[in-house]
């Protein structure tokens, strides 16, 4: 999905673009195979964009929200709030997946996910 509007997608279609900031989400039909292959315009942030959805995708991980929180907080996402509560995103994942996480015994299963915060906080474009 991107910006409320629900696709499916075929290998036929080709390259889906999402621009920054883009309201996304992905998702798979039971007992299909699920191939995401995601690219950036800048190296390293392609390497990270790898590690982003091996922890998003390691055993578990989305069977507990706090584990989603960790890495969305680690990674480049961000929870989806409803229309006029944007605003609340980086805080609410800030502490859920920055602070109570970490605090509760949950690490994300590869630590190489570690895109800087602080610079992605002043690129955002909403």
């Amino acid at each position: 999905m991107q910006d409320g509007v629900k696709r499916v997608l075929t290998p036929e279609d080709g390259v889906c673009k999402t621009p920054r900031g883009m309201v996304h989400s992905l998702e798979g039909y039971t007992d299909e195979e699920f191939i995401i292959e995601e690219t950036s315009t800048n190296e390293e942030l392609s390497e990270q964009k790898t590690y982003f959805f091996r922890n998003l995708a390691a055993p578990g991980i989305t069977k507990s929200p706090l584990g989603i929180m960790q890495v969305l907080y680690h990674g480049d996402g961000y929870p989806k709030f409803p229309t006029g509560l944007r605003w609340l995103e980086s805080p609410m994942m800030t502490f859920f997946g920055g602070y109570l996480a970490p605090a509760l015994g949950y690490k994300i299963p590869d630590p190489r996910l570690q895109l800087d915060r602080k610079s992605r906080e002043k690129k955002k474009n909403y």
